[in-house]
């Protein structure tokens, strides 16, 4: 079984693997600053999340804090 080639690259991503992890860490440092005091509700830890993906510079920052508060949770 072979990789399949991600088809949407440089339209709905950077193409660049650089390119993506910058944008990748802006929605990572945005969602800190606009987000930064969100919790999950006292005494309860999520275990899954649905997460808009609409494109990085769409919903990536709501969709960093969604995953920042699944990895705490683990």
């Amino acid at each position: 079984m072979g990789v399949r080639a991600a088809d949407k690259a440089g339209q709905w991503y950077r193409a660049d693997s650089r390119g993506l992890a910058a944008e990748v860490d802006w929605a990572v440092d945005e969602a800190a600053r606009l987000y930064g005091a969100c919790h999950p509700l006292p005494g309860t830890s999520p275990v899954a999340a649905v997460v808009p993906h609409a494109g990085l510079q769409f919903s990536g920052p709501i969709a960093a804090t969604a995953f920042r508060l699944l990895r705490e949770a683990v």
